[in-house]
């Protein structure tokens, strides 16, 4: 046999083996056969798979599933696997009890008397479903009667008690009378001031009425402004108002800067005019001294006429080598 045989082999009995260790580990034998039996339910409170089957206390079984009963589906089947052995009549009872305080659920398998075979539940057939409450559940039925009776007469007795303390002029009933009679004045006061309050009060139901008149016939005009509202706050959703603000406050901080510079360059011109004024600087002197200014417009002239000159005779100008002086002729004499 081939090595790789050997290995399919060894790891089908092992799954086989991991599996059969799941089910017998949860009661379940899948080796043998089982009983196979099916309640219904109006309530399950939290009934889970794997809750166990109790026959006398001993565990005859498990819960293996829960579904929603097809043609009633406000009813729900809960499957329940028992062992073969055990023999249950056809009027037996599956009851569904908790099993702890901690809210635990289980089934346990009530019944009288004995069946045979053919009276015996087979597998696939529908057992008879009851419910049991906590209490019931936790106590058998004459423990919880017992239990009643004694709660019962402690009750009475304490009852007792009470009426027996709470008489006489002294006692707790003389001032639940005080009490009564307090209660009385007070009442007949309230009976007084409604008396004494109650056109008051007329007369403000009466305003509330007129308001809510008033409501009604503007509750047009009332939507109509919601709407508007309403429009209103989806058009400034629309226009990105943030991202307006942000460029306005950009536009801001760009107009501050602007109007600094500005500022700036009126205090240098003003400083500048002050010089001048004062005769400070080239300009100052020019605009304190009229001498200055006077030789000043006779050199541009003079400037002048020199720059007409080398336009009209170029030639006066760039000889160099030659001796010969070219005669000077003003400029009211040229053509």
């Amino acid at each position: 046999m081939r090595r790789e045989t050997k290995i399919g082999i060894l790891a089908i009995i092992s799954l086989f083996l991991a599996i059969w260790g799941f089910k017998y580990l949860n009661g379940k034998n899948i080796l043998s056969r089982s009983l196979i039996l099916y309640a219904v339910y109006d309530d399950v409170n939290g009934l889970q798979p794997s809750a166990p089957v109790w026959l006398h206390g001993y565990q005859v079984g498990l819960v293996t599933k829960l579904y929603q009963k097809p043609d009633e589906l406000d009813k729900i089947v809960v499957v329940l696997d028992i062992d073969k052995h055990v023999k249950l009549p056809k009027d037996a009872v599956a009851e569904l009890i908790t099993s702890n305080p901690m809210g635990g659920k289980a089934i346990v398998l009530q019944f009288e008397g004995h069946c045979s075979d053919e009276d015996c539940l087979k597998s696939g057939d529908f057992i008879r479903a009851e419910s049991k409450g906590l209490l019931a559940s936790m106590l058998p039925q004459d423990e919880v009667a017992q239990y009643l009776e004694l709660l019962q007469s402690g009750i009475t007795a304490l009852i007792d008690s009470l009426s027996s303390q709470m008489g006489g002029d002294t006692g707790p009933m003389a001032d639940l009378t005080q009490t009564a009679a307090h209660i009385r004045s007070l009442t007949g006061r309230l009976d007084g001031l409604m008396a004494r309050t109650a056109p008051a009060i007329a007369g403000t139901l009466d305003n509330a009425h007129q308001m809510t008149n008033t409501l009604k016939a503007s509750q047009q005009d009332i939507q109509q402004s919601l709407a508007n509202l309403a429009a209103l706050s989806e058009q400034l959703k629309q226009a990105d108002l943030g991202q307006t603000i942000g460029q306005a406050n950009g536009a801001l901080v760009s107009l501050q800067n602007t109007l600094h510079t500005t500022q700036q360059t009126l205090t240098q011109l003003h400083t500048l005019l002050e010089n001048i004024n004062s005769g400070q600087g080239t300009l100052g002197k020019l605009a304190a001294d009229p001498a200055l200014y006077e030789e000043l417009q006779r050199t541009t002239h003079q400037a002048a006429l020199l720059l007409e000159d080398l336009r009209l005779h170029p030639k006066r100008y760039t000889r160099i080598f030659s001796k010969k002086e070219v005669p000077y002729v003003g400029p009211d004499k040229q053509h």
